[in-house]
């Protein structure tokens, strides 16, 4: 964890959120939706071998367990029928069951009274973010959305993060504050290099997987955020 010397509040000026079990509640579809599509063409992933691979870009997790259960690659078109039936069940989960997380959304007008951009990040194609987006009514908070299918690696590669800047047109990554619930977005946020880089427990990790990870925070949830902000302005 680094000194919070180190991070000036009042430079920050964009907040990039994850979506699943950051600023939505997760329950498990999404790991349950990718457990029975896979399944469904053969290949057996349990629920635990999953878990290290949440917030990650859908498809490459498809090629890696792929390549892991059947020792050959799959092609881009078996590839493809995976990923639209993984689309098709968590996209039907949350069109049945689709909250945010407990004041999430006092959050971001807290931060959008400090004068700061909001984005939104995932390992979701565009079909799930936009769905999720447009259920809850999210359009007018986010600058940003940036899903997997937009950047050429997901995390922990740091695009997804730079994509959101360049599109909130923020110049550099000191005035960027990221929240995420995995160990790969905490990894995906010291790669870019951003000034503060939250984690919350509201997930499916506990406090002692995510402290190994590298991070400036964690918190219960991101209804805390504003008091983290607080306590080191």
């Amino acid at each position: 964890m680094r000194s919070p010397s180190l991070t000036l509040m009042h430079e920050l000026k964009l907040a990039i959120f994850d979506v699943a079990g950051t600023v939505i509640e997760d329950h498990g579809e999404v790991v349950s939706s990718l457990v029975d599509a896979l399944a469904a063409h053969g290949i057996g992933v349990s629920s635990e071998e999953l878990s290290e691979f949440k917030g990650a870009a859908k498809r490459d997790v498809i090629r890696f367990f792929g390549w892991r259960k059947r020792n050959e690659p799959l092609s881009d078109l078996a590839v493809e029928a995976v990923y639209d039936d993984f689309v098709r069940l968590v996209n039907g989960h949350y069109e049945e069951q689709l909250a945010p997380i407990a004041q999430a959304e006092e959050v971001f007008e807290s931060l959008r009274k400090r004068g700061m951009q909001l984005a939104l990040t995932t390992g979701f194609g565009n079909p799930t973010l936009e769905l999720v987006v447009r259920r809850l009514g999210w359009q007018e908070w986010f600058a940003a959305t940036v899903s997997s299918d937009e950047v050429a690696l997901g995390r922990p590669a740091p695009y997804l993060i730079f994509r959101a800047m360049e599109r909130c047109r923020c110049r550099s990554v000191h005035e960027v504050l990221t929240v995420g619930d995995t160990p790969l977005d905490l990894q995906s946020a010291a790669n870019a290099g951003v000034a503060l880089n939250v984690g919350v427990l509201t997930g499916i990790y506990r406090r002692e997987r995510l402290v190994c990870e590298p991070q400036d925070a964690l918190l219960a949830s991101v209804a805390d955020l504003p008091t983290l902000l607080a306590q080191r302005e």
